[in-house]
């Protein structure tokens, strides 16, 4: 079948669901390494005891400007 001038395959809305979930995994991944200290404190907020090394790392500031 052809939507919108593009062909597309059965199945094809779970695959884009876990290509979304794949990429939104990664995307927590990159956002914990960046900012740590933002993501403790959501996780904190969600109940879990989160406590960082001595010394904590610091943000990925550079990382957090970037396109």
């Amino acid at each position: 079948m052809v939507e919108f001038d593009v062909d597309r395959a059965d199945g094809w809305k779970s695959a884009v669901k876990e290509g979304r979930e794949q990429w939104r995994r990664l995307q927590v991944r990159a956002a914990v390494r960046d900012a740590p200290e933002v993501a403790a404190e959501v996780l904190r907020h969600l109940g879990y005891d989160v406590a960082p090394r001595t010394p904590a790392p610091a943000d990925n500031v550079e990382r957090l400007h970037a396109f």
